[in-house]
């Protein structure tokens, strides 16, 4: 399986919608609330245009018939402490099924890669 991180968009606001409001992600997430386009515009510029959130679409790349990708899921570090060099790192899942124990630990090993050699971070907890 090949997976690879990129960062999100506006673009990708739809998808955060439908994923954040499906009861099988909603279930595990602390705020139960519906997500609307609204509030997710909302969080992206309050959150992800100032740094404090680095999230990221995780793809996955499908080469049988050519290359292609489509996302899975999403990750994040969030509440970025750039002074302490610490953060939280966040997984939002998706309803897909693609998005499995392996797909998650790739995602998750190259979110910390990202943590740790590109913001240069020194602790990450959950």
């Amino acid at each position: 399986m090949r997976i690879y991180l990129r960062s999100i968009t506006k673009a990708d606001t739809k998808l955060i919608v439908k994923w954040r409001n499906s009861p099988k992600v909603s279930a595990h997430c602390l705020n139960k609330r519906s997500v609307t386009e609204k509030s997710h515009l909302d969080f992206f510029e309050k959150n992800i245009e100032t740094g404090q959130y680095q999230q990221y679409i995780v793809e996955r790349i499908e080469e049988d018939f050519g290359v292609a990708s489509y996302p899975i899921a999403t990750v994040y570090l969030k509440d970025i402490d750039s002074f302490n060099r610490r953060c939280e790192l966040c997984i939002f899942t998706s309803d897909d099924e693609e998005w499995n124990t392996e797909s998650q630990s790739i995602a998750i090993k190259m979110l910390l890669d990202k943590a740790f050699n590109e913001f240069g971070l020194h602790k990450v907890h959950s």
